[in-house]
């Protein structure tokens, strides 16, 4: 896969971000969004497109690609005749040569803002990825010098990744519509086993050291900081005090604050190696930031796993990571009062220090390790790469369309979009969603032997014609982006569980030749026996391939994400509470009223299957329903280790949509 990533090219995050990719094999771009500066070494691996001539002082496996027009001796006079076009401009025509799969910007008011423009000057555009990094969204929204572009960014991307649950809601608010990628540490994870090393043996509580974010300014909040440091002072003695990057303001103040309390503060200047940074917190009891807004702190995430007890602003999103008065504390960022009670708790009791540590220490284990981050960021680019709209405007004879799944059901004069999902009642919600839109007759008059031939021939067929979606996929496609567009209209998925879909997907996987041709194509074979497969070898051949490189009738039919990777919804309701939720969702649309009951009821586990169904070939269980005995509950074909195999496969979907188990209905 060929990435292009616009981001500032000297950060570490930016450089821990791309290391996954690199380690994939894949073709890595990287387009600087700040003014030139030098890569960050760890940039190991991709292609940097830089101005001017090359650094000399290149790290070792970076190439580089100049984009400068004129180079040389006549440089100058050439750039004196043809002046260098605007950046924007430059980026569309590198995207132009490179044709890459996904274009990834990083951060929003440099990045952000700079592929927004290069996009609104473009005829054709890859899938475009925006992470939001920080203040992105938080504060820049709410100033009018930046809230039309942030709001301009978050219409024309087509995925959108964050650092914080926070921030997934304010993107919605801020009319974005498209699909939201992840959830993921923004700074791409910490190579855990090599900043053990950095970490010192010494237990939390028996450290005394204490490191101070000093910066002060727009966000940062560092006099507030020593204030706090002031009130507490008598604690104080004994400790060293590390101010990291602070500007002359907190300079000043904390010299006068060592001064006045007789203290060991050292100032740690801009610009020191990372490595030092990480071996600061872990010789600290306690790391101490305070900004007015902020995103997921990379120096806080460094404190929890160095073992420091951290103290934080609440206005960054601390609360995915920390348990407020257990393993951190959430502060005020304007309130020294507040912040000085934390501090007297983390420095006087050892056990909530020491009890933080092994807790956070889990935590970042499970969510910030390399080993696991790093599958993470390859799978949210394949996903995003197959799954957003097609580059091209008019789809060549060769090319293969990528339209976007599902298609949704349209109901104009009520304002609703339906989306519809195999193996979540997708049937009876057809068939009723074309009575509430008049078309019974038309459904009644539709060839078919079943209810579910008729209303999925009529939806697929005339429906589409009669809202003028005829033509191929591909023009069906693109008029359905307008529609996905429309804010007027409310959008409404329904969901179900996971796992218990999956068990739903393997029937009609085996029953069903044209998906299993389907899955062929994809290299995903049942082998030449599929009523011999069971549910478990089932889910070993889903666990053996990628299933956003499948067609996309194979990923529909078996994968939970072709809603949310797709489109944002207004409404998600459990398969198993729509009546309820459909009833209510009627009446507040002027529908009429649901005539049968909808949604799905748990079945009761059969009295003759004391084991999971798991090992049973599929003929078996056919032959089984054939003569009476009916099949097992979904939540039969499950065991432990099938439970923990599924869930894994499933973990995004899983997390997205609440469900803890097969047994959650």
């Amino acid at each position: 896969m060929r990435v292009l990533v616009v981001a500032m090219v000297d950060s570490v995050h930016t450089a821990r971000w791309l290391a996954p990719l690199q380690g994939a094999g894949w073709d890595v771009h990287l387009f600087p969004s700040t003014p030139p500066q030098l890569p960050h070494p760890l940039s190991c691996g991709v292609t940097l497109h830089g101005y001017g001539r090359r650094p000399k002082s290149l790290a070792p496996g970076l190439t580089w690609r100049s984009l400068s027009l004129a180079q040389g001796k006549l440089g100058r006079v050439a750039q004196w005749l043809a002046p260098e076009p605007p950046k924007h401009v430059t980026l569309l025509r590198l995207i132009e040569r490179l044709q890459p799969d996904l274009v990834h910007s990083m951060e929003t008011q440099s990045a952000g803002y700079l592929t927004a423009a290069a996009k609104a000057e473009a005829h054709r555009f890859p899938p475009w990825l925006h992470s939001s990094w920080g203040s992105d969204i938080f504060l820049f929204d709410r100033l009018a010098a930046h809230r039309e572009n942030v709001r301009r960014v978050l219409a024309a991307c087509d995925a959108f990744h964050t650092d914080c649950q926070r921030d997934v809601a304010l993107a919605r608010d801020a009319g974005f519509r498209g699909r939201i990628a992840a959830v993921i540490a923004g700074q791409g994870g910490l190579d855990l086993e090599r900043v053990a090393a950095l970490r010192s043996t010494a237990p939390p509580a028996q450290r005394t050291e204490i490191v101070v974010k000093g910066h002060q300014g727009w966000a940062g909040r560092g006099l507030v900081a020593l204030r706090a440091l002031d009130l507490v002072a008598p604690s104080l003695r004994g400790f060293r005090i590390s101010v990291v990057s602070a500007p002359p303001e907190v300079q000043i103040a904390a010299e006068l604050l060592a001064q006045r309390h007789g203290l060991r503060i050292d100032l740690v200047p801009p610009g020191t190696p990372h490595d030092e940074m990480l071996r600061l917190h872990g010789r600290a009891r306690v790391s101490l930031g305070l900004a007015i807004s902020d995103g997921v702190v990379n120096a806080m995430l460094e404190a929890m796993a160095m073992g420091s007890f951290p103290i934080q602003s609440d206005t960054g999103c601390g609360c995915d990571w920390i348990h407020h008065g257990e393993t951190g504390f959430l502060v005020h960022p304007e309130d020294p009062e507040a912040v000085a009670a934390a501090l007297r708790v983390a420095l006087h009791d050892d056990a909530i220090v020491d009890r933080a540590a092994e807790s956070n220490a889990e935590t970042v284990r499970q969510r910030l390790d390399q080993r696991v981050v790093g599958p993470e960021i390859l799978a949210l680019y394949r996903a995003v790469a197959s799954s957003a709209p097609a580059r091209t405007s008019v789809p060549t004879r060769a090319a293969r369309p990528r339209h976007r799944w599902p298609w949704p059901l349209a109901h104009e004069s009520a304002g609703l979009l339906l989306f519809w999902m195999p193996k979540a009642g997708c049937s009876t919600l057809t068939e009723w969603f074309l009575e509430a839109a008049g078309r019974a007759e038309a459904l009644a008059r539709q060839p078919g032997t079943g209810r579910e031939q008729k209303a999925h021939g009529y939806r697929d067929g005339a429906w589409f014609v009669e809202q003028g979606f005829n033509g191929s996929r591909w023009s069906r496609a693109r008029r359905l982006d307008a529609l996905y567009g429309r804010a007027d209209l409310t959008r409404v998925v329904v969901v179900r569980n996971p796992l218990l879909r999956l068990v739903s997907s393997y029937f009609a996987t085996l029953g069903d030749p044209v998906v299993q041709r389907e899955m062929r194509a994809s290299g995903l074979s049942l082998g030449v026996d599929p009523g011999a497969v069971t549910f478990r070898r089932f889910v070993e051949l889903l666990e053996a391939v990628d299933l956003d490189e499948c067609d996309a009738h194979v990923r529909r039919q078996l994968t939970n994400d072709c809603w949310h990777r797709s489109v944002g919804v207004d409404h998600v309701v459990r398969l198993e509470r729509l009546t309820p939720d459909f009833d209510a969702l009627c009446e507040r649309l002027g529908l009429p009223p649901v005539r049968r009951a909808l949604g799905v009821r748990p079945k009761r586990p059969r009295e003759d299957a004391a084991h999971p169904s798991a090992d049973v070939p599929y003929r078996e269980l056919m032959a089984a329903l054939r003569a009476g005995r009916g099949l097992p509950a979904n939540e039969q074909f499950y065991d432990d280790v099938l439970v923990q195999r599924a869930s894994a496969l499933y973990a995004d979907d899983l997390r997205v949509l609440g469900y803890q188990g097969p047994r959650d209905h």
